[in-house]
Formats: C-alpha cells, sequence, structure tokens
C-alpha cells in the first residue's frame, strides 16, 4: 500500500484522510462516552434518591424500636417494677401490671407493634415482664440469656448491633434483629436488670417490597459488621464483607451521592452506597457497568455517516490539492535539480504570495547564498594562504631565544654582573612556562615559583619598591593542584594598580590555607592604594588594558579559566578599601 505514497499529494491526501478519520473517531468517542458518563451519574443519583428515602423510613421506624429500649431505663413503672421485692406479692403484682401496662402504651403510641416479636424486661430479683406478637413462656428468660450475644450486647452502655440472627424462642423460630440493653435506676450505679427486644425483619421489608430493581441489580443492608443480601426480602442472605472490600474505601461523591466502582467475577460492576443518618446501618445497591452501554446499532450508524462524510472530503480535497499544490511543487523540482548541477540563477516562475511560493522565494535566496558563500570562500582561503606565509616569515624560534638569552646570563657571569644574570635566568623560566603553555596543571610550590621570578625580575626593575611573603596553613598544601599563571597576573595587578600608584614600599602577602570541606584558599593581599567597585568591576570585566603586562593572562582570564575547568562554585572574588589595602581570594578544588 505504501508504494503509492511517495508523491507530496498522495502523502498529503493519506494522512489528511487519516487525521481526519481519528479525530472524528475521537470525536464521537468523546461524545459517546461523556454522554454514558452522564447516564452512569444520574442513575447514580436516582439510586441514591431511592435509597436515601428507604432508609430514612427505615430508621425512622428502628429509631422509634431503640426509643423504647431507652424509654424502659427512665420510666417509673419499669423503675418501681424492677426494684420491687418479692416480699410483698401483692405490692409486686400492682407494679408487675402497671409496667406491663405502661409498656404496651408506649409501644402502641410509637406505632411500631406490629415490628416486635418480643420485648422482655427482667429485674435482678427474678421477676420479668413479656410483650409482643409471639407467645410468652417462663422458658423464653433461659433462652434469651444463654443466646451467644446476649452478654455482648449487655456490655456496651450504647445499643449494639449484631445483625439478623434467629432467636429460637418457644412457638417461633424467625429471623430478627436483638436489641439489648442494661436498666438501671436513678439511686443505683450497677443495673438492676435488662431489656431484650427482638425485632422482625418485617421492619425492614415493609417499605422495600414496592422497590424497583434493574436487571442484574443486587441490595444490600449492612448492619454493624454484618452485611446481608437482602435483593429477595424473604430472605436475608449473609454475605463475606471481604468480597466487598471496597466499602473501606473512600467513595466517590457525585451530588451527595457517594459510589464505588469495584470488579467482581470480573464484570465492572458500581455500588451507590447510602450510609444512614442516626442508627449506623447503611443500604448498598450494586448495578453492572454494562447497563449504561450504549447500543451497538447506534455506534455502526454513526461511524457510517462519518465514513461516508469523509470520503466525500477526500474527493473533494483530492481536486483542490492537485489545482493548487501539484504544480508549483513540480516547478520548484525542477529548479532545485537544476541548483543540484550547479546552476545558481534566479528563477522567478517558483515565486508566488502562497506557501509553496514563500518556499520558492527562500530557495532563490538560498541559491543566491550559496554562490555568495562560495565566492566568499574561495577568497578566504587565498587570504589564509597569505596569512600564514607571513606568519612563517616572522616566527621566532622559541629554542633560539632560549639559547640567546643563556648566553648572555653566562657573559654576565664572567663580567661579574650578579643582577643581570638573576634577571636573565628569571626571564628565561618565564618565558620557558609561557611557551609550554598556560591551562597545564602544576602545585602550589610550582606556581610560588613562577611568581618568584616574576617579582625578582620587578624588584630588580623598581629598585625594591615591594617585599612578598608566602604562608601555608599546612606545608601538604604545597602539592595542591593549581592552573599555571594564576598567582601571577594577580601579583602583577597589586604591583602595578596597588603598591606603584602609592609612591612608598609596600607589602604583598599570599597565605594558602585549606576551607571546610575540599576547597583550596588562596590569599593575595597588598597594602597599596586599594580599589573602587567601579576599579573592581573593570577590573572583573577585562576592561583595562595593561601594555606593562607581562603576558596577555589578565584577572578576568584567571576567572574565566578557574570556572571553564572546575566549574561556577570555583573562581575570584576581589575584597578592597581605598587607600588601605586589595585582597584577592581564589577559590579552587583541593587536588593533591
Amino acid at each position: 500500500m505504501f508504494t503509492y505514497i511517495r508523491t507530496l499529494k498522495s502523502k498529503i491526501l493519506f494522512y489528511s484522510f487519516g487525521i481526519t478519520v481519528v479525530v472524528l473517531l475521537l470525536v464521537i468517542a468523546i461524545c459517546l462516552t461523556n454522554f454514558n458518563t452522564l447516564v452512569k451519574l444520574n442513575k447514580i443519583q436516582t439510586i441514591n434518591h431511592n435509597l436515601r428515602i428507604s432508609m430514612d423510613h427505615i430508621e425512622s421506624r428502628v429509631s422509634s424500636v431503640m426509643n423504647i429500649a431507652y424509654w424502659s431505663s427512665v420510666n417509673g413503672y419499669i423503675s418501681a417494677f424492677i426494684t420491687a421485692s418479692d416480699m410483698y406479692p401483692n405490692d409486686l403484682r400492682y407494679k408487675k401490671i402497671a409496667a406491663y401496662n405502661a409498656l404496651r402504651n408506649h409501644v402502641y403510641g410509637l406505632g411500631v407493634d406490629r415490628y416486635i416479636n418480643k420485648i422482655i424486661i427482667y429485674s435482678t430479683n427474678g421477676n420479668y415482664i413479656q410483650f409482643g406478637l409471639v407467645y410468652g413462656a417462663p422458658s423464653d428468660i433461659q433462652t434469651c440469656t444463654s443466646l451467644p450475644y446476649f452478654d455482648l450486647l449487655r456490655q456496651h452502655r450504647e445499643i449494639k448491633w449484631v445483625g439478623v440472627v434467629e432467636e429460637g424462642f418457644t412457638g417461633y423460630n424467625k429471623k430478627a434483629i436483638p436489641i439489648v440493653q442494661n436498666l438501671y435506676t436513678s439511686y443505683k450505679q450497677a443495673p438492676m436488670g435488662w431489656v431484650y427486644i427482638s425485632v422482625s425483619t418485617d421492619i425492614i421489608k415493609d417499605f422495600l417490597m414496592h422497590y424497583k430493581f434493574d436487571r442484574g441489580s443486587n441490595l444490600y443492608l449492612l448492619i454493624g459488621d454484618k452485611m446481608y443480601d437482602i435483593t429477595d426480602l424473604e430472605n436475608f442472605v449473609e454475605v463475606d464483607k471481604g468480597e466487598f472490600n471496597f466499602i473501606d474505601q473512600k467513595p466517590k461523591i457525585y451530588r451527595n451521592a457517594q459510589y464505588v466502582e469495584f470488579k467482581k467475577d470480573g464484570v465492572s460492576n458500581i455500588a451507590v452506597i447510602c450510609p444512614g443518618r442516626k442508627i449506623g446501618w447503611s443500604l448498598l445497591q450494586t448495578i453492572p457497568n454494562n447497563h449504561f452501554a450504549f447500543r451497538d446499532e447506534v455506534y455502526a450508524r454513526i461511524l457510517y455517516v462519518v465514513i461516508c462524510g469523509i470520503m466525500m472530503l477526500a474527493i473533494l480535497m483530492a481536486v483542490t490539492i492537485d489545482r493548487i499544490v501539484n504544480r508549483p511543487i513540480k516547478n520548484i523540482l525542477t529548479h532545485i535539480k537544476r541548483i543540484s548541477k550547479g546552476d545558481f540563477s534566479y528563477d522567478p516562475s517558483i515565486e508566488s504570495q502562497d506557501e509553496i511560493g514563500v518556499i520558492g522565494i527562500g530557495i532563490n535566496k538560498m541559491a543566491g547564498e550559496i554562490q555568495r558563500l562560495i565566492d566568499e570562500r574561495i577568497e578566504n582561503e587565498k587570504a589564509k594562504k597569505d596569512l600564514e606565509l607571513r606568519m612563517l616569515q616572522n616566527q621566532i624560534n622559541p629554542h633560539f631565544l632560549y639559547n640567546t638569552l643563556n648566553s648572555i646570563k653566562w657573559m654576565a657571569m664572567i663580567q661579574g654582573a650578579v643582577g643581570i644574570v638573576e634577571m636573565v635566568n628569571s626571564l628565561a623560566v618565564l618565558l620557558r612556562n609561557v611557551a609550554a603553555g598556560t591551562d597545564e596543571l602544576i602545585t602550589v610550590e610550582q606556581e610560588i615559583e613562577i611568581v618568584k621570578e616574576y617579582c625578582k625580575i620587578q624588584q630588580y626593575r623598581y629598585g625594591k619598591l615591594f617585599d612578598i611573603s608566602y604562608h601555608f596553613e599546612d606545608p601538604s598544601l604545597k602539592e595542591c593542584k593549581i592552573i599555571k599563571f594564576t598567582l601571577q597576573p594577580i601579583v602583577e595587578n597589586s604591583i602595578f594598580h596597588g603598591i606603584e600608584p602609592k609612591g612608598t614600599k609596600g607589602n604583598i602577602e599570599i597565605r594558602v590555607t585549606k576551607s571546610s570541606g575540599d576547597t583550596l584558599m588562596i590569599s593575595v593581599k597588598d597594602d597599596g592604594v586599594g580599589m573602587s567597585r567601579e576599579q573592581i568591576k573593570k577590573l572583573m570585566e577585562g576592561r583595562y588594558i595593561e601594555k606593562k603586562r607581562f603576558n596577555n593572562i589578565g584577572i578576568k582570564n584567571v576567572d574565566e579559566r578557574i570556572k571553564l575547568i572546575f566549574g561556577q562554585p570555583y573562581g575570584l572574588k576581589i575584597n578592597s578599601v581605598l587607600g588601605e589595602y586589595t585582597e584577592v581570594i581564589i577559590t579552587l578544588p583541593l587536588i593533591r
């Protein structure tokens, strides 16, 4: 297929068509995804609304039942009954009847009597009353206290939930939700008895029996630490919360609706969670993600329309590109072939005001520039040959200069001119070091020797105008590495810009120390006339032109060489006070 995509026109058509297809498909996918997302969020909000209504209704009824347990601790008739003594049978009988009537009237008043399987109020004296839909038997007390969760529930002052259980009372074997609460009196801290309430699961079923479920959806109820599948309201099936590990995760929020996306058995699902506001219960409904999927035929129709539109657009583009692009490109290609054969002449036919014409203008300019560069190169090569010839004629052999200086030295020695011998010897040492290069790493001791030779010449020249001293914090620092000709330009600067303008004898001190870490610090300090900030700035920027300088290495050059070789943290710093001193601090890495 790609063998047919060689011409620019074919490539433009191919890539335009491909990009158009990709963009349109992306737009369609984004639109459909957003539509599906909107449908999903609206569905989540609807489910949350239904669950909230159901949860509030269930909470209202369960709260009324819980009220019975709390009421039993504060009601006067109940308190009188649980504190009554067996020593007065008639009084006990009267108080029992009064307590029973008060309990019955309170339950009827709350309107939850049809959800109460059994209420047992038991005192520590062994007296009890029973009320509810289920027939009470004396054995129910023993059955109640032997229930595995009874003692656990009595340990908590607040009502604790153990879920849906089978109680096993006489004549009654249905599932129920138990409530156990200790009974206290106002004058005793220890419990004087307890109340047991068996709540029918109808308290949940009655409102949910008309709840509408979507296909594949399940409804769950969380009571305490237990979770039940109540999709079939006739059977509360306990499920393992481990299968729903998302329950403890932070849910997503959409307009007060809490939901979590999870996978179960490889299928993506959404769980809408509606926590209770009062009793700690929660309703949870799951729904498969594929419930929100768009129908395949809708996708097929949209894609068919898009493909037809793209084909028509591609045909229109092909006709337009052939007229606008193909012909100017052929002219440009012809001109480029002429340029490749050495013809750099101007061609006005490839220039126009559109983009391709701008390319033609650029090609004509490029051809003219190439011709100019070729001519310039020929002239440069000729000038280079002339320069090399002049340099060869002016070149002096360094060995000839050293030998001549050596001859002068021996002649001065024969004639007893010791000063001339020392100056010639020092000059030879300096010239030999300059000729060997200035970027070489040498020891601090070797650099100090170069400074000494230079200062020897200047002291002869200026008649002991200055003294120079050298101090090492540690003798081992003499072996540290330094760039050749680092100190000499700084000492030269101290002589010419510090001590010479002073007009009296001066001192130069070179101090080598080791700073914190692996840093070598070298201080060159003179007691000359000092420098202003403007002078320091000019010196660091290389704007001082000094004809007396021994070589072309200035303060700025020293700083740049240090930074170039060792990095930006290192280099020179100048401190000075006019009329007092100038100090140049050199920072270098400690290299042995």
